[in-house]
């Protein structure tokens, strides 16, 4: 997919969600971070559980998510993204496997949503808020989970001391809802193939 969208973004909003802070949540990454990807991205400005439960629900009556087995990740993606549409603004869904765009997205301040597969040794890794892990080859597991990868810029500033940190920026709160990674690993051992920016 050749990128024509240049815009960068300035908005760089963090959410206040917290997928682990409630049982019934536990399955819906997928759903949670296509919201923090379009409030990231600037798409909105905010939501709020009860907006996820309600693709959710959605997506369980229809018989494409599980509250116990998750789902299909392409139709928690249109479900999200229609979701966005019916009852915010208008936006765009730009998909790509190629890691090159992916890297101008990241560098135009945009959040990618993305999955990765990781093991118990990634969670333990991630609990002071960075991964340490030299190589995440280390870190590749059966453990699926959907979350967004940042480089942060402050927000349009383009010139504090945190310009260009990678992170992860997730569902999960752990110290806070990012932690700090290598970019580069993440995509060459850790993601799987296509990834997804709202805009």
């Amino acid at each position: 997919m050749e990128t024509i969208y240049k815009k960068l973004n300035k908005a760089c909003l963090f959410h206040d969600v917290n997928q682990k802070d409630e049982v019934i949540t536990k399955m819906m990454c997928p759903i949670y971070f296509g919201f923090i990807n379009a409030k990231y991205n600037w798409i909105i400005d905010g939501f709020n559980e009860d907006d996820i439960k309600e693709v959710a629900e959605k997506l369980n009556k229809a018989w494409k998510f599980s509250y116990k087995d998750w789902g299909y990740l392409s139709h928690w993606i249109t479900a999200v993204y229609d979701h966005l549409n019916d009852n915010w603004y208008d936006c765009n869904l730009s998909r790509t496997k190629n890691d090159s765009e992916v890297k101008e997205w990241l560098n135009r301040w945009y959040a990618v949503w993305l999955g990765i597969k990781v093991n118990n040794n990634f969670y333990k890794d991630t609990k002071d808020g960075k991964i340490d892990t030299i190589d995440y080859k280390e870190l590749k597991g059966n453990i699926w989970h959907a979350t967004n990868i940042i480089k942060w810029t402050c927000r349009g500033k383009f010139d504090c001391t945190d310009n260009w940190k990678e992170m992860i920026l997730d569902s999960y709160f752990i110290k806070g809802s990012t932690y700090t990674c290598n970019i580069d690993e993440v995509l060459a051992e850790l993601d799987m193939e296509t990834k997804y920016i709202i805009h």
